[in-house]
């Protein structure tokens, strides 16, 4: 099963449907980014990232998550 990393507590609605295509870890704070450690950490078997602005994917990042095959970016405009 696919592991799904969220940056930022999303509706729940958004939650479940994530959680139909694999393993969801989820911040479960909104305005607070996930601190850099602990999203290293989760990234390093994840297949795919949502994150916001806040979050930067570095080469750092990228290098510690071979499995990484999806980043993709919450925003609006």
């Amino acid at each position: 099963m696919v592991k799904i990393v969220v940056s930022r507590k999303i509706p729940d609605k958004f939650y479940q449907q994530l959680s139909k295509l694999g393993d969801v870890v989820m911040w479960q704070k909104s305005l607070v980014p996930m601190p850099k450690d602990q999203f290293v950490t989760a990234l390093r078997d994840a297949d795919a990232c949502f994150i916001t602005l806040s979050e930067q994917i570095d080469a750092e990042i990228l290098a510690q998550s071979p499995n990484l095959k999806v980043i993709a970016n919450m925003a609006v405009g």
